[in-house]
């Protein structure tokens, strides 16, 4: 393997806990009352 593909599975690595955390935050932030619209685009945005 190249060294490339060495940074690209590190780097998708590094996104899918990420997005993992992400996503297990979802229901805490579900259960608050008041959110932003901004900050649910912003999440959005992140997630795709």
């Amino acid at each position: 393997m190249t060294q490339f593909e060495y940074v690209s599975v590190a780097t998708a690595l590094l996104y899918s806990i990420g997005v993992g955390r992400l996503l297990s935050g979802l229901p805490q932030v579900a259960r608050r009352g008041k959110r932003s619209g901004l900050t649910v685009l912003w999440t959005v945005d992140l997630l795709l």
